[in-house]
């Protein structure tokens, strides 16, 4: 290397030290006031690294300056060093070191004079540095020091040792995040700032961008680009500046780096990675992004297999509302690695493409791997139960609906699944769920006007009624729904209960022979007769209008047979009930399902509770499983010792705030701990 070159590098240094590291930047006014930012020295030539220094009047040492300058034998340690551990380009540099402290030495021409002789204490020592085991380095330095006075360490070991133990520091500082240790290490250690130590400049750079020195970091970012040599780490560095810089900052390094290189050929691999930081800035600030930055990330994306590029593609395209696109991307990344993030995408996709039932599917194995999982999930299952016309949902999809909704305490989606049971003619069910809705959020209208609904088809004027007054100057629909049961309960003469809107008599106290009736007649008088709890004679009313009435009157009367029967207990006869004439799909449905309640109460009672379990997993499947049914499942578990089966049902109950599913839990511990304490149970 020349006198030039030399002083060209020295300069290059010098100038990085004042504009990236100085604090004696002055003001434009001239004040001398300094940046904020730790006190740092220039850099000089005793700071910095061996291969950059000249002497101040930059020309070279010779050997006629001080020929026969004597030279130390522990300075040959370091050279004893390189030579053993093969460092050839270390030991070339440590020659050139010694030759300008000791000008007219020469290397010795038998080198296994180099390995032969020496200090073998020193040497272990030099051997512990090529180890990284500087602390124990400094241990033996100073054993040494004690045990023998007058021996002093080479002064290359030293400075290399002190240079490695604040590289150390300043690395751990940055791994911490702790910025300012990092900028104060780099300002009392300048001669690490050098291209053999790119990566602490690289540090450096991100501790001035994260602490809102950018201009700093893009000096440190420039220093590397126009000085130093290995073209992957000036492109690395274009990497790392695109994460800390912006953009503008960015294509001013690319535009050094493409002049540093004389060509494109070094830029291809930052290309990409440009293209995907403006796709990304694209995604954040919901901008449109540039068809070629999107079509060289695709590019990557559909070449490289790179489901990362396909990942951010299908978010993007998900932001621009492009659902079809995006859900194409989505499902390229999980083809290319099945992560999680893609299935959240895709399912999110098809929502916006309205598959929700897709959707579903594919979101509800993964529900509970996250919050954000869950709130997916929660979105399908709401579009899933909002879609009319209405369409059947499986029993499973209810039953992991349900869970997500109350682990989630989700008012939106638990209205949902009382709107779908109010529509396939689940009435109790969904008043059930419209209260789990306003138990979690009061203020929550479209849940209240779903029970104001749902009590008047129920005939439980009490209840409206102070559901009505309470959001009386609220909600003008749910005050309509007050002022429709007050009309139609003055009308009917005062009726209370009702099943399904079906004909009222005028009055059934009367004893009458209902063989006597016409079937229209019977069949008012059998719901009448229902409305008093007088459920035997209104079965017989009910046999009455189904002999003779229309196909209407005779589902009717099917409809009401059954239910007399099942409110006596008779669960056998209002299955044979329930077959004698066609019933509409939802109150045939509702009557399956009240059949399945029944017998699964019936097997409870008469200790049957295996057979109580198996008829409540039947009725599972069709339909989400209501709070009293879930008790009763608990409470065979828990006749059944099945403890920690009977815990979680409990538990889940109390967890939507059940009063039963309290007590549950309270029974199950209380029956537990005392089993527990009898010896030999």
């Amino acid at each position: 290397m020349n006198a030039l070159t030399k002083l060209g590098l020295l300069a290059a240094v010098a100038f990085f030290a004042h504009t990236v590291l100085s604090a004696d930047e002055t003001d434009p006014a001239g004040n001398g006031a300094a940046r904020n930012g730790p006190e740092i020295r220039s850099v000089g030539p005793a700071f910095l690294p061996e291969e950059q220094v000249a002497p101040a009047n930059g020309a070279l040492p010779s050997s006629a300056d001080a020929a026969g300058t004597p030279l130390p034998a522990a300075d040959l340690s370091g050279l004893r060093y390189f030579l053993q551990t093969g460092d050839a380009e270390r030991y070339q540099k440590e020659v050139e070191r010694l030759q300008r402290l000791y000008p007219g030495w020469e290397p010795p021409t038998d080198l296994s004079v180099l390995r032969n002789g020496g200090d073998p204490e020193l040497d272990q020592m030099w051997s512990l540095f090529g180890e990284g085991q500087y602390a124990e380095v400094r241990r033996r330095i100073d054993e040494r020091r004690t045990r023998e006075p007058g021996w002093v360490p080479p002064d290359d070991l030293l400075e290399k040792l002190a240079a490695a133990e604040a590289r150390v520091r300043l690395v751990n500082a940055s791994d911490l995040a702790q910025y300012a240790t990092v900028t104060r290490i780099a300002a009392e250690n300048p001669d690490l700032l050098t291209c053999a130590n790119v990566d602490v400049i690289w540090r450096l750079a991100e501790a001035f961008a994260q602490t809102d020195r950018r201009d700093r970091a893009q000096d440190a970012y420039s220093y590397i680009l126009q000085n130093c040599e290995v073209p992957s780490e000036r492109i690395a560095t274009i990497q790392k500046a695109i994460a800390d810089l912006p953009p503008e900052v960015v294509d001013e390094l690319v535009a050094e780096e493409q002049e540093k290189a004389g060509s494109t050929e070094e830029l291809e691999a930052v290309r990409a990675d440009l293209a995907r930081l403006n796709v990304s800035r694209s995604l954040n600030d919901g901008s449109k992004a540039d068809p070629a930055d999107l079509a060289l990330v695709e590019a990557q994306a559909v070449d490289g297999g790179s489901a990362d590029n396909a990942m951010l593609l299908g978010w993007y395209h998900l932001d621009q509302k492009d659902f079809e696109t995006a859900r194409s991307w989505f499902q390229r990344a999980l083809d290319a690695d099945g992560r999680n993030e893609a299935t959240q995408g895709l399912g999110l996709a098809l929502i916006g493409e309205d598959k929700p039932f897709e959707a579903e599917q594919i979101l509800r194995p993964e529900w509970q791997g996250s919050g954000e999982a869950r709130d997916n999930y929660l979105a399908a299952a709401s579009a899933v139960l909002a879609k009319r016309p209405v369409v059947e949902v499986s029993a499973a999809a209810l039953a992991q609906i349900s869970e997500a909704t109350a682990a989630a305490r989700d008012a939106n989606t638990a209205q949902e699944i009382g709107w779908y049971a109010y529509e396939i003619g689940q009435i109790q069910t969904a008043a059930q769920w419209f209260e789990v809705a306003l138990s979690w959020d009061a203020d929550f209208e479209p849940a209240a006007f779903g029970l104001a609904l749902s009590l008047n088809n129920l005939g439980d004027r009490d209840r409206l009624s102070a559901l009505v007054a309470s959001w009386a100057g609220r909600s003008a629909r749910i005050s309509e729904v007050g002022a429709t049961v007050r009309v139609r309960t003055s009308a009917a003469g005062g009726r209370q209960g009702g099943q399904g809107g079906a004909p009222v008599a005028r009055g059934c106290a009367a004893p009458v022979n209902p063989q006597t009736l016409s079937p229209n007649a019977a069949l008012a008088r059998g719901w009448c007769l229902m409305d008093k709890d007088r459920a035997l004679e209104a079965a017989d009313a009910f046999a009455v209008a189904l002999a003779g009435g229309s196909e209407r009157v005779r589902s009717e009367a099917v409809y009401g047979q059954s239910l007399a029967y099942l409110r006596i207990g008779a669960v056998n006869r209002a299955a044979v009930a329930a077959t004698q004439a066609s019933l509409p799909p939802e109150r045939a449905r509702e009557l399956q399902l009240d059949l399945l309640a029944k017998r699964a109460s019936v097997a409870f009672e008469a200790g049957r509770y295996t057979e109580t379990l198996l008829i409540l997993d039947e009725r599972r499947q069709y339909a989400p499983e209501p709070f009293d049914l879930s008790e009763l499942r608990g409470y065979a578990y828990l006749e059944m010792r099945r403890f920690d089966d009977a815990l979680q049902v409990f538990e889940a109950l109390a967890a939507v705030g059940h009063k039963g599913g309290e007590r549950g839990v309270l029974t199950t511990l209380e029956t537990r701990s005392a089993k527990l304490s009898v010896p030999g149970d």
